[in-house]
């Protein structure tokens, strides 16, 4: 059931929002495009209504709320895509002792702080990103040289940086950003073959 549903989920990412994505840069398109994520939201939807007590489902469950929730804030769906966002958090904290599950936990904050922004709820938004670098560190305790970890924790620190930064918070701002920064040359250091951190 678990390869079912991560098949249906890699195939609606890869032909639909792949598809969406390829269309963004042409305006006389963007009626397909929206047409593609309408689609992409639908089936989404449908694999996220199958809960089970298995852990490795649920995870991708999550999952497919954290895309379902991508894919509202690209149409601008913002309170959809909030509630899809939260729903995620939901079904990952069931999970606390598995560190996929609190990986994505801290996913589901960092992309919930993004669309908490977007709807002018700064505060609400500061509170998301310091969750997810608590979490994230929290994690990285365990390992330090896991570059998803990293990469996400970096990921966590420039967002939270820029909205300090738009809120006026300055000195705060600058330290966050210093620790993203940080972050970023050590694994650029670490593994110069992934300039994909970078």
């Amino acid at each position: 059931a678990m390869e079912r549903l991560r098949d249906a989920r890699e195939t609606v990412d890869y032909w639909i929002t792949g598809g969406s994505e390829a269309l963004k840069f042409y305006p006389a398109a963007q009626q397909a495009r929206k047409d593609l994520l309408t689609k992409a939201a639908k089936d989404y939807q449908r694999f996220a209504q199958e809960s089970s007590n298995d852990a490795e489902l649920e995870t991708e469950r999550g999952r497919v709320y954290l895309r379902l929730g991508d894919v509202h804030r690209t149409l601008g769906e913002l309170s959809d895509a909030e509630k899809s966002y939260r729903q995620a958090e939901t079904v990952f904290q069931r999970f606390p002792d598995r560190d996929q599950c609190r990986l994505e936990l801290a996913n589901s904050h960092i992309k919930l702080g993004l669309v908490l922004v977007d709807s002018g709820r700064n505060r609400d938004a500061d509170k998301a990103y310091r969750l997810a670098s608590e979490n994230l560190q929290s994690l990285l305790k365990g390992s330090e040289e896991d570059p998803r970890l990293n990469t996400a924790l970096a990921t966590s620190l420039l967002n939270h940086g820029i909205l300090l930064n738009r809120i006026g918070r300055l000195t705060e701002a600058e330290e966050v950003i210093r620790q993203t920064v940080k972050i970023f040359d050590d694994l650029g250091r670490d593994q110069p073959d992934k300039q994909k951190y970078l």
